[in-house]
């Protein structure tokens, strides 16, 4: 199978042309060539984005361009909150990138810490609070003057950081 080139080769009836189009993220990324990278000269990728009432076209040059996973939009947003110091949201961003991490790599939730109480030397509240996240505060409002809302972010990120190097996933800290 022949992919477009990014030039008039397209012209020739013996060149052959792929165009794939889906909406699903994990699809996309796992449907290029294998070994594709972003500024590859042998092989396009492109997106399409609605804008108002014309659709965009971009090639994708650069990482930055690429299609992201819903995983590593969470952790995009995760460190925007912490940047632009909104605990109370990187509390529940934090809950749903374990939850997410926890799953895809059959390792311990915040449950089955809480329950092995493997908590030395870091604060267990974040903990419990990560998992009333869950439960409670990313269903509504409820309990607003609740203690989930005294945390600083460099308590929730040592918590993350911790979390991480627990379960043998520092290097997805490692992003923030």
């Amino acid at each position: 199978m022949n992919f477009y080139k990014g030039d008039n080769s397209f012209k020739d009836a013996n060149k052959q042309v792929f165009v794939l189009l889906t909406h699903n993220a994990h699809f996309f990324l796992n449907a290029r060539p294998y070994r594709w990278q972003p500024g590859d000269k042998k092989v396009s990728c492109f997106t399409l984005t609605k804008e108002n009432s014309t659709t965009a076209i971009q090639k994708i040059t650069a990482p930055t361009d690429d299609i992201k996973t819903g995983y590593e939009a969470l952790w995009h947003e995760l460190h925007f909150a912490y940047n632009n110091d909104r605990p109370m949201s990187m509390l529940n961003i934090l809950r749903r990138i374990i939850d997410s991490f926890a799953d895809f790599n059959c390792t311990d939730s915040l449950d089955v810490l809480t329950t092995k109480n493997v908590f030395a030397g870091i604060d267990c509240r974040i903990a419990a609070a990560l998992k009333k996240s869950a439960d409670v505060y990313s269903h509504g409002i409820y309990e607003p003057d609740s203690s989930a809302d005294n945390f600083t972010r460099e308590q929730i990120i040592k918590f993350a950081r911790w979390y991480f190097d627990e379960v043998g996933g520092i290097k997805h800290f490692q992003r923030l």
